[in-house]
């Protein structure tokens, strides 16, 4: 129960609360769609207890402060109000919700068949729902949009078309969500492009050969490994350094290139697909070394004081090439991204940063480098960048505004500064703006004397300098709620008009009004019904009210301000015109005495009046609530009236009851018949209405109407019974029975069953021997008429007769009841025609034609003997049909004609179907280098037999066995030849598939040297002539060896036509040339190399003659 304040209590509460996670303001309207639900967290302070009224949620209340989730099942706007009290205060915080259920009607529109990485447009419809809305895209394939109308890219790769899904749910301001739309689009796949450098140590890199301008020659070699590669037409290939190859295709891979300059270079591939889409991919190709560079600072970095300029150099940057990045992290979480060159100077750059924050809790910040290129990324590091900063000071207030005489607190949320070796030491000063002392508590609260505005001060200091925060506090006095009514008792409806007499001192902004109502059955009146009258609101300064149904209502003025909330209220008395119910009386049968008797409800605190009517009765009235005893006589109906009246009105209730008279009952005289079928003969009543009913009998037979004297009554069997003729008449009721005895007929005749014969001229029947009555055969139809031995024997023989269908009945009489009858059919059959399958078949297919003769007698089908399972007849009753699910084996059908009882005639037909040939696959293309054998590759029938013949291409080549798969082939020359592997199978149709195999001259390699001793320290040319034979297209590679040719190893970026060394040591070199399939080593050229040193000595102790030689290699 809560306890109202005075009109001028002093109160810390701050009622409050947010809903579903979002903070609300008093009066705030919150929109709901029907069924969806809301929660709410209160947020009040200073209170002990709390009541919540959710005005059309379910539940209606909560008295927890964080309730379940609240649904919205019925349209309307109404409020939220939450109640919140110390025990002595009540304040309430409230606002109105509005729920419906008028759902957004939503489609969209999308352009329809476009390539794989095109942009789609969608445009959304949206009608009806509450505005603004919110938007759910889901796109197939993957992604998500809340625009209104989107742009989506879809992605896929191949040669077909594929199909995504897309949907649609609109939500409106209410929360209402629409239906979810969901249309398909198609998107044609773009081509799946895809190369490969055969080098899988360094794929498309140069890096470890280290190239320098002097030797920057790169050659790369592409292979096309596109999956997509059937249905690409073209391709263009963009080098990166200036080259661009278009027009390619799929025969044009693989494919060389030469880089001739140092640096990275974006390989682009574009594939242009046969349905019009195309795509691209970017490889990075590098030619180039691992990067270089070094990072250093200028000047102190100890205690420094944000803000602050530190100076970053950056040098032996310069022998980097093009396309280096250099990312240059400060370490205080900002950087700078720098291209290659820095400058145009080709000098050591400097970079100025200003720290803006402190590097506490860390002591410093270590600036990174990072230099990347195609190669790698080469990290640097300058630390110890110690960076402080001066406090940012900064304060809340709670409450604001706040109330004279009650503490307002304020809380430090200022940021502390940094000093020396990170200490956090801040010394704060506040100032109250009221003349009071300063204040060095970290979070103070402070109480004004009086209401005002003040500026109160907060200033923070520390090693690097100080700062200051000022706002401002409004305190005010406490509101005093009052109010008046101008009637306090009425009668529904019933206007009430408040005069609001509060006072307010409003100095920090106006105080709040809320008016509540609470409820107290009584007066007839169980629930509350009532609205604000004339435009007001609950937060109307004076509201008027209806009050629709009877009841205590408590009125509650709240008044709110900085002060808190304070309550006044007020009782209102409601009551209504009374209510009765009188009891009813039965209708009777004669004279009677009733005792009338009522429920009564005075829906008021004062007794109401009666006033009874009884119309023919003794008394004739009564002024009681409970009149005695009332004699009443007479047939007929008999009125009685109540009336009952109070201070808010009169009602009058009215009941009736009716005295009975009837008719004797008399049921008709007594009857004897044979059938299954009567006619009553019962008195029509002259007063009330009759109904006749079964009382015994050897069954229940049914009465064809009940309420006729004259009714039929069927369905009867011989025996005795007893029918009840009832005459009512509202109470009153007479009764009297009739006795109906019912004899027994003939027996029931039963023909016997029916017979089907084969070339029959007599036949014997078989009809039911009667118990009553006697028994006689006719004949009713056939194609003759035949002779009947003995009609009136059951089992008498019929002669003469012929194919056909006859019928014979068998009657059973007894005296004068209905006889009964029974018929036979008797069916005389030929035998059939002869069946012939036709003739049996070999097919390669899965549905034969199976072809009969079409009988003259009786009827023909088909039937399934033996064979693999899953075959289907499909018109098994015709002669000639189609049979399909045929898989290869032999099948065997059976053609039966039939007709009736007679044997029947069968035939068979054997189909055999052929497995179709294993497809044929001739191997792999081959290249061959001055060969004149090779092996095919053809695979091997499962099915069929397969053979290898000729097309095309130079003669005098021999195939070794051509019946096998893998048959050798002799005497090829020079040439590209195409051989045929075809593979058959009985009737079905052959499958072939060629080989092409292509013949190369033998490489002839030769390279020379102009001199083959030199000095150390010369460089000498070996000359690489240009190659013959093989394919036409030839790459290098120069090998050295200075062990005398026992062990040869790889020249590093040696793959040009010619080699230039410079040599130290005697060396013997080679060169291997690549025209793939072929590969040859040429001639060895041995090179000396003659040691200065050796050369002098030599001189100067034996031959003079020497000593030229020894000079001109000296200035070599």
């Amino acid at each position: 129960m809560l306890l109202f304040c005075s009109q001028f209590a002093y109160s810390q509460l701050v009622p409050g609360f947010i809903v579903n996670g979002q903070a609300v303001t008093e009066g705030d309207t919150i929109n709901i769609c029907r069924g969806n639900s809301l929660t709410y967290l209160s947020t009040a302070t200073g209170n002990t207890s709390i009541n919540w009224q959710f005005h059309l949620g379910t539940p209606a209340t909560s008295i927890v402060p964080n309730p379940p989730a609240i649904f919205y099942n019925v349209n309307g706007i109404d409020s939220t109000i939450q109640i919140v009290s110390d025990g002595v205060v009540l304040d309430t915080f409230f606002i109105i919700v509005s729920v419906t259920d008028v759902k957004p009607v939503v489609d969209f529109t999308y352009n329809n068949n476009v390539c794989s990485g095109t942009s789609v447009q969608f445009t959304s419809t949206v009608s009806s729902g509450t505005p603004p809305y919110t938007y759910a895209w889901t796109f197939g394939g993957g992604g998500t949009s809340t625009l209104a109308n989107p742009t989506h890219t879809f992605t896929s790769l191949g040669c077909g078309t594929v199909n995504f899904n897309n949907t649609l749910t609109v939500t409106d301001a209410t929360g209402c969500a629409s239906t979810i739309v969901t249309h398909p689009i198609n998107i044609l796949q773009a081509p799946d492009v895809e190369l490969e450098d055969p080098d899988i140590i360094s794929p498309f890199s140069n890096c470890e050969n280290s190239p320098t301008p002097e030797n920057p020659n790169f050659l790369i070699t592409i292979n096309n490994i596109s999956p997509s590669a059937a249905c690409i037409n073209t391709y263009n290939i963009n080098w990166g350094d200036g080259n661009v190859q278009t027009g390619l295709t799929n025969a044009s891979f693989p494919i060389n290139h030469l880089y001739t300059t140092i640096g990275s270079f974006n390989l682009v591939v574009t594939a242009f697909g046969a349905n019009g889409c195309n795509s691209t991919k970017t490889y990075t190709v590098a030619n180039q070394t691992n990067p270089a560079g070094s990072l250093g600072s200028l000047g102190s970095t100890t205690n420094l004081c944000a803000p602050t300029v530190v100076p970053f150099t950056i040098s032996n940057w310069q022998i980097n090439s093009t396309g280096t990045i250099y990312v240059l992290n400060f370490g205080d979480g900002t950087q700078v991204t720098l291209t290659h060159p820095l400058n145009l100077g080709f000098t050591t750059d400097t970079i100025y940063h200003t720290y803006t924050t402190t590097s506490c809790p860390a002591n410093s910040f270590t600036a990174t480098l990072n230099i990347t290129n195609s190669c790698g990324t080469t990290p640097y590091t300058a630390g110890n960048i110690q960076v402080r900063i001066k406090p940012t000071a900064e304060f809340t207030i709670a409450p604001n505004p706040g109330c004279a005489g009650q503490a307002v607190c304020f809380t430090n949320t200022s940021i502390p500064g940094t000093g020396v070796n990170c200490s956090l030491t801040t010394g704060y000063t506040w100032n109250f703006g009221d003349g009071s002392p300063v204040s060095n508590a970290a979070n103070p609260c402070h109480v004004y004397a009086a209401p005002g505005t003040y500026t109160v001060t907060l200033t923070g200091n520390n090693f690097c300098g100080s700062s200051t925060a000022t706002h401002q506090v409004c305190i005010t006095s406490p509101p005093a709620p009052a109010f008046t009514l101008d009637n306090t008792t009425g009668c529904v409806p019933f206007a009430v008009n408040t005069t609001n007499t509060s006072t307010d001192p409003a100095n920090c902004g106006n105080a709040t009004y809320l008016w509540t109502v609470t409820y107290a059955a009584g007066f007839c009146g169980t629930t509350p019904s009532w609205n604000f009258t004339n435009g007001t609101t609950a937060n109307s300064i004076s509201p008027n009210f209806i009050f629709n149904s009877p009841g205590t209502y408590t009125l509650t003025l709240a008044v709110t301000n900085p002060c808190g909330t304070f309550l006044s209220n007020q009782n209102i008395i409601v009551k209504k015109p009374p209510t009765a119910t009188i009891n009813p009386i039965l209708n009777t049968c004669g004279t009677v005495t009733v005792n009338p008797s009522a429920v009564v409800d005075a829906c008021s605190p004062i007794a109401p009046t009666y006033l009874w009517t009884f119309q023919g009765g003794v008394p004739a009235t009564s002024t009681n609530l409970n009149p005695g005893p009332v004699i009443f006589t007479g047939a007929g109906v008999h009125n009685i009236s109540l009336t009952v009246t109070n201070e808010c009105g009169t009602i009058n209730r009215n009941i009736q009851f009716t005295i009975d008279t009837i008719s004797t009952a008399d049921a008709g005289p007594a009857q004897n018949l044979c059938g299954t079928t009567i006619t009553m003969a019962a008195v029509a009543p002259i007063i009330g209405t009759g109904i006749w009913s079964w009382v015994s009998g050897p069954n229940t037979p049914a009465i064809t109407t009940p309420t006729s004297p004259n009714t039929t009554i069927t369905g009867m069997i011989p025996g005795t019974y007893t029918f009840r003729w009832t005459v009512v008449n509202g109470s009153c009721t007479s009764t009297a029975d009739v006795t109906i005895i019912i004899a027994s007929g003939p027996t029931p005749a039963v023909a016997g069953p029916n017979q089907n014969l084969c070339l029959a001229t007599s036949a014997t029947m078989a009809a039911n021997t009667p118990v009553i009555g006697t028994g006689t055969w006719t004949f009713v139809s056939g194609p003759n008429t035949p002779v009947i031995t003995n009609a009136t024997l059951p089992n008498t023989t019929v002669t003469g007769l012929i194919p056909g269908m006859y019928v014979f009945s068998w009657t059973t009489t007894y005296s004068n009841c209905t006889p009964s009858t029974s018929n036979v059919q008797i069916t005389i059959y030929d035998n059939p025609s002869t069946a012939a399958a036709g003739n049996d078949q070999v097919i390669c297919a899965t549905v034969a034609t199976l072809s009969g003769n079409v009988p003259v007698i009786g009827t023909g089908q088909w039937f399934y003997i033996s064979g693999p399972g899953g075959s289907v007849i499909t018109t098994p009753l015709a002669a000639t049909t189609t049979v399909s699910g045929l898989t290869p084996g032999i099948y065997t059908f059976r053609w039966n004609i039939s007709n009736g009882a007679c044997p029947a005639s069968n035939d068979t037909v054997q189909i055999e179907v052929a497995a179709l040939a294993t497809v044929a696959a001739a191997g792999p293309d081959q290249t061959l280098c001055n060969g004149s054998t090779t092996t095919l590759a053809g695979n091997t029938a499962i099915v069929g037999t397969g053979i290898w013949t000729y097309v095309s291409g130079p003669g005098g080549y021999v195939i070794t066995n051509p019946s096998l798969p893998a048959t050798t082939i002799t005497g090829l020359v020079t040439g590209t030849y195409v051989f045929n592997w075809t593979i058959t199978n009985s009737v079905c149709p052959p499958t072939t598939d060629n080989v092409q195999i292509t013949v190369y001259d033998a490489l002839l390699n030769q390279v020379s040297a102009p001199v083959i001793t030199i000095c150390a320290g010369q460089s000498i040319t070996i000359n690489g002539a240009i190659p013959i034979g093989g394919t036409g297209i030839y790459t290098y590679q120069w090998e050295q060896s200075i062990d005398g040719g026992t062990t040869w190893t790889t020249i590093a970026g040696a793959t040009l036509q010619s080699y230039t060394a410079i040599l130290n040591v005697s060396t013997q070199f080679r060169r291997k040339v690549t025209s793939l399939p072929c590969e040859n080593y040429s001639n060895i050229i041995s090179i000396t190399v003659q040691n200065l040193i050796v050369k002098f000595l030599f001189a100067y102790y034996f031959f003079s003659t020497f000593l030229k030689l020894f000079i001109n290699c000296f200035y070599l």
